[in-house]
């Protein structure tokens, strides 16, 4: 009840504020305005509406206990503080917007704007955006490298990475025999990864190395390519969230093809905004081999490259009508007729998959956002020997099975291995 009385209280504290800017400016202006009784209730009721609605829909989207909010009001202490924050957030929210608003109508932008162009123009800010800004993110570039491989030493893998390990030593029909009787992954990355243990040894940093090189071709690109387009800062967000985020730090080292999927899905965005922006042959021919490559890493970037290239062949008749749409139809005729001698497999992962998948319920929002963000359940240990295909299980080498449920195939590959 306390929660719903501070929640009925809060408009009261926006319409204050409101005033307050109304009256500052009234009297500056030397303006005498009357505010009308309907006009402090439609911004009580617009600000309460935004307070309830916003915050609502995302606990409800997070919540997954089955209990309703109001009833977790009452029962809750904790729940109720949880809702008064997000309540005070949003009023705060709105009462900023409100003073925007007002300032706006008095004309103040203008002087926003003109002080801020004083200070782009500045000598300081022109030395910032030349040397210190682009130091400052070479060197924040360089540091989330060294951190990503100071874990390549790292001889922990989980279940799904030593059958990565074991798949890269077969040959080339080998490795299409385990993806067709074991697997229901496209071989791209399977290739990739028998390549480095070809060249360097199947050691399990040298499989570590294979992940490592495309996450560093991408934060190259962040700085080449991004930067020259799209400027310093998004380049800097790519850097910061790619190298840093708790997800991508798990997965970038990860003996398995997120890394190789996500740089070819960025060379496809690349290519798709210079086609948007050219739409030379070379950045339409850029965005299919670059789509080709994503979808042979992860079914998942097939997804993002399908539906990037098909919104790209949209954008592209928007902008330059007449018979454009036939490049974008070309495109996806020759990205299907690149990706034909995989169907079959695709064909054949569908029908494995249908017949029992592990993912068999949806998850609630918080559960999504807790694997994304690298939330773990428990962990399985088994001893391995130190390479990946035998050795002394008391080596140093650990095969690592997480999840509520040990994977069937992964533990049998870990048995293997021991």
């Amino acid at each position: 009840m306390f929660t719903i009385i501070i929640t009925l209280l809060l408009p009261l504290v926006s319409i204050g504020i409101w005033r307050q800017s109304i009256l500052k400016n009234n009297k500056k202006s030397g303006q005498s305005v009357t505010i009308g009784k309907g006009e402090y209730v439609l911004r009580y009721l617009t600000c309460l509406l935004c307070m309830l609605v916003i915050p609502w829909i995302l606990l409800s989207l997070t919540g997954n206990d089955g209990n309703t909010i109001l009833r977790k009001l009452l029962e809750s202490r904790e729940y109720a503080v949880k809702v008064l924050c997000l309540e005070i957030s949003m009023m705060l929210v709105y009462a900023i917007a409100e003073l925007f608003v007002e300032e706006a109508k008095a004309g103040k932008h203008e002087k926003i704007r003109s002080v801020l162009s004083k200070i782009t123009d500045s000598k300081a800010w022109s030395v910032f955006r030349k040397y210190i800004g682009p130091v400052a993110v070479l060197a924040l570039t360089v540091l989330v490298v060294c951190l990503n491989f100071s874990m390549m030493s790292d001889r922990v893998l989980w279940g799904d990475e030593a059958f990565s390990a074991n798949t890269a030593h077969k040959d080339v029909d080998g490795i299409l025999q385990v993806l067709y009787y074991w697997d229901n992954h496209p071989p791209l990355y399977y290739y990739w990864l028998k390549l480095f243990g070809t060249l360097f040894g199947y050691k399990v940093p040298v499989f570590h190395l294979a992940s490592l090189v495309p996450f560093v071709i991408g934060i190259v690109l962040a700085l080449t390519v991004v930067r020259k387009h799209f400027g310093l800062l998004p380049a800097t967000f790519f850097v910061m969230i790619s190298g840093l985020g708790q997800a991508c730090l798990e997965y970038n080292l990860e003996v398995r093809m997120y890394a190789l999927a996500f740089l070819c899905v960025m060379g496809c965005f690349y290519c798709s905004y210079r086609v948007i922006a050219d739409g030379s042959r070379k950045t339409w021919a850029g965005m299919v081999l670059w789509a080709l490559a994503a979808a042979y890493s992860h079914y998942y970037a097939l997804v993002a490259v399908g539906i990037m290239m098909f919104f790209t062949g949209v954008a592209v008749w928007i902008k330059y009508r007449g018979k454009t749409w036939i490049k974008g139809v070309l495109a996806i005729v020759a990205f299907f007729i690149g990706y034909a001698p995989w169907l079959y497999f695709f064909y054949a992962g569908l029908k494995n998959v249908s017949r029992g998948w592990w993912m068999t319920e949806i998850l609630g929002l918080d559960q999504s956002l807790e694997i994304v963000m690298g939330g773990r359940d428990e962990w399985y240990r088994i001893p391995v020997g130190d390479s990946v295909s035998g050795g002394d299980p008391g080596s140093g080498f650990f095969c690592i099975l997480r999840g509520k449920r040990r994977s069937t195939y992964a533990e049998a590959f870990c048995e293997k291995l021991v």
